[in-house]
Order: structure tokens, then sequence, then C-alpha cells
């Protein structure tokens, strides 16, 4: 076993002498797995020597008292937090279940948040484009049944942490064409619900701007381009026409 700095000063024996823990003189305690070898833990709330070790319980608690006059009591919480991975996990496939009835039932506000809160990029791409593409998508629409009034309404519900995660995952779409309608749609209700002094207050908002004008002028350029030579068509088609007049 290696992993202490100085001199091992206590060791002792726990979980049915599956494990034991050492303390050392570079002031942490450690806890070592016996079958690998390994250091499953370093606890390090001494500054100096720890010379006092004593397990309860067989490792449930155990006490260690350092050179720096301080006696530290530790609880093994190994069973609590399985208890609480596992209730994160039971919620977080309920919460996935919920999200997938509500895109169904085609909730798509309740849906967005969901995923948002889940930190699920992908999720609220998919839920977004959904609105943002649908045949009955009109930008500025004030009609109720249109798409566009849902999603302007999912933004300006939004708070400004939202908001600032929403940014981030922007910024990584707007690196793609794919994405650049939807990227640039909702940038466009960002701006037109959030003024500057409420945007200046997210903490790393020069960043994401800089990266988000960097990609978005790429973006419009590229359509300027496709514009430019989408008049050579019109050339072309006219030129036809004419020729198409004189022949008959």
């Amino acid at each position: 076993f290696q992993g202490h700095l100085a001199s091992v000063l206590r060791v002792d024996f726990i979980t049915m002498g599956m494990q034991l823990i050492s303390t050392g003189a570079d002031g942490n305690c450690k806890l070592w797995n016996i079958k690998s070898n390994e250091c499953v833990n370093t606890f390090n709330q001494h500054s100096d020597k720890i010379w006092a070790l004593s397990t309860i319980e067989d490792g449930k608690y155990f006490v260690t008292g350092g050179e720096d006059s301080i006696i530290n009591v530790w609880q093994d919480i190994t069973v609590i937090l399985k208890e609480k991975q596992q209730k994160e996990k039971e919620l977080f496939i309920l919460q996935e279940q919920e999200i997938q009835n509500s895109i169904q039932m085609k909730q798509f506000k309740k849906a967005f948040f969901l995923a948002l809160h889940l930190q699920q990029p992908r999720r609220i791409k998919f839920i977004l484009s959904k609105l943002i593409f649908d045949s009955n998508f009109e930008l500025n629409s004030s009609d109720s049944n249109n798409t566009f009034f849902e999603l302007n309404n999912i933004i300006k519900s939004c708070n400004l942490n939202q908001i600032h995660q929403l940014l981030n995952y922007i910024r990584d779409w707007n690196t793609n064409v794919k994405n650049t309608t939807l990227s640039q749609i909702l940038l466009y209700l960002i701006l037109q619900h959030f003024p500057p002094n409420q945007l200046s207050k997210i903490s790393n908002i020069e960043q994401l701007l800089s990266a988000l004008i960097s990609y978005s002028k790429r973006h419009f350029t590229r359509v300027d381009k496709l514009i430019q030579h989408s008049y050579l068509i019109d050339f072309t088609l006219n030129e036809m026409n004419q020729y198409t007049s004189i022949l008959q």
C-alpha cells in the first residue's frame, strides 16, 4: 500500500477485515481496500501528524487526533449516499418519462423547462426545433395557435439563470451550420425580452457574445454569398425567357 507522503503512524482494520484505515505524519487519513490494494478515499482535515486513531462499530465511525490539537469524528455515509443516488436516479427516470409525455401531448413549455432543469441540451434542441420548424411557424405572429407564440412565451418565462444556461447551449449549437436558424431565432427572442442591462449581469456574457458574434458573422457571410449566387439563376431564367419569346 503506497500513498502516504510520510511515516504511517496508526492502522486499524474495519469492514470485517476487508478494509483498513491508516493515519500518517503527512496529516492524511486514508481508507484502503485490502483486496485491490487501492486507496478508496483520503481525509485531510488535519494539518499535522495524526497520532491517534480509534474505530467504532467496525468502521461506521472513527476518531482521529493529531499534533495540530484537533480531534475529528468521522462517519461512514456510504449507505446514505447510495440511497440518495438511487432516489435521484428514480426521480431522473420519472422526469424523463414526464418530458416524453409532455412532448407527445404537445406541452412544449413544460417539456422545455423539465429538460432545462435536467441539463439536457439535445432534448432542449429537439423541443425548440419542433416549434421553429413546424409548418405553422411564423416569426412575430400574435396568433395563439401559431408555434411562434408558444416559443415566444417560453423565452419570456425564463429567468436570468435559465437564459444564461440557454445561451451556453446556443453558443455551442451556433457553431454548426445546421443549427443556424434555430440559434438565430432564439437569440432574436432573447434580445427582444432581455435588455442589455439585464444580460450584463450574466457572469461570462462577454465570452458568450464574442463566440456568438464570431460564428454569426460567418453564417451571415455565407447567406450573402448564396444570395449573390442566386442572381445568376435569375439572370439565366431571364435570358431563357427572352429566347423562348423569340422562338415563339
